[in-house]
């Protein structure tokens, strides 16, 4: 039995969901061979079958994830004895998504909840929204077990740049970086320099002075503006800061800029 639930496409730019379903097979019964034109997402929920894809071949039971991708010819087959159920939900999604579906099948006990309520979800009003949230989960903790350990280090920076990016107009000090990272400021400070070649606080002085430069020039704020909106109270320490990066005073670099825009 399929049971289909279409969901109006909103068209949304990281993760549009598309089509969502759930499917009881019959002893034996084949889904044929045909070509996926989007991102297929099918999680079992129990019984056994078969999945084919382009030229492999699966055996797929309760708790695994088989994974569709566009252009995959792929073939579906439950099992004699024990066929299989299966939540299916089909989207388009954006590259840094889709590139953690590396394998045709996952063992994934931990999506049952996920997979669950995105049936449930589809009778609500907003069914489009709650699916597209329920991927966002389900990429989350997918995201969580494929991150190894080698990876922290990147992503305790790319964190930590963020940070820096989100909040740089506020006071900032590199210890509740750290700590909001779990780690300790000369510890971290160590990694980061590693990966940037820059220490935490110089960075954030680059990029405090580079929005500056970019409120003076771009965006038309006097010095004083320029300097509150990129965290410096004190414009004389602006200023002065300004000229050690640039080499030049606030002035002279908007003088400099509009002489060479047309």
């Amino acid at each position: 039995m399929l049971r289909p639930f279409f969901l109006r496409n909103l068209e949304l730019n990281d993760i549009n969901p598309r089509i969502c379903g759930i499917s009881s097979c019959d002893p034996g019964e084949i889904f044929p061979w045909h070509y996926i034109d989007r991102h297929v997402l099918h999680y079992v929920t129990r019984g056994k079958g078969r999945y084919l894809v382009d030229d492999r071949r699966h055996d797929v039971r309760a708790g695994d994830l088989f994974i569709s991708h566009a252009g995959n010819r792929t073939c579906y087959e439950a099992d004699r004895d024990d066929p299989f159920t299966y939540i299916w939900v089909s989207f388009e999604c954006a590259d840094v998504f889709s590139s953690l579906l590396t394998q045709d099948v996952l063992s994934a006990p931990w999506a049952s909840s996920v997979f669950t309520r995105m049936i449930a979800a589809c009778e609500s009003t907003a069914a489009e929204w709650a699916v597209c949230g329920l991927l966002y989960e389900f990429f989350s903790l997918l995201a969580e077990r494929q991150n190894p350990k080698a990876d922290r280090v990147e992503d305790y920076v790319n964190r930590a740049m963020n940070y820096i990016q989100s909040e740089y107009a506020e006071p900032i000090r590199v210890e509740e970086i750290a700590a909001g990272l779990g780690l300790s400021r000369s510890y971290f400070s160590r990694l980061f320099r590693g990966q940037t070649g820059l220490s935490p606080q110089a960075y954030l002085v680059s990029y405090r002075l580079e929005r500056a430069a970019e409120f003076l020039t771009v965006g038309g704020l006097s010095q004083k503006e320029a300097a509150l909106q990129a965290g410096y109270p004190d414009v004389c320490t602006f200023s002065r800061m300004f000229r050690r990066k640039f080499g030049m005073p606030p002035g002279e670099y908007v003088r400099q800029y509009r002489a060479k825009t047309p």
